[in-house]
């Protein structure tokens, strides 16, 4: 499900329901996905996606913001974070804070 009020704008939702049968045994993954965008203006932008699965009891959160301050040049801040879900209670198991410069030279 997607919900877009604006250009500017993206919210969506997703339910993932996979029946997996091996020699070894059967088992259900469910997986539940949450996304937000926000399109600032062309050259900026920033994106979260939180994910979570019953078979790890894990979620996880991306979140990421992107400038491209000149064409093809873009700088990027992304923080993950990973969860482990007890009782409905979220333990942070680890986190990453990275920023990442993306250059492309033309010839």
């Amino acid at each position: 499900m997607t919900f877009r009020p604006n250009a500017s704008i993206a919210l969506s939702a997703e339910y993932e329901l996979n029946d997996v049968s091996l020699e070894v045994g059967e088992f259900t993954v469910r997986t539940a996905r949450t996304r937000a965008t926000f399109q600032f203006s062309p050259e900026l932008a920033w994106d979260t996606t939180v994910q979570w699965d019953n078979q790890s009891d894990q979620a996880g959160l991306n979140s990421r913001v992107r400038y491209e301050f000149r064409p093809g040049q873009e700088i990027f801040v992304v923080y993950n974070e990973g969860f482990s879900v007890v009782d409905n209670e979220f333990e942070s198991l680890s986190r990453e804070l990275t920023l990442k410069l993306g250059l492309t030279f033309r010839f």
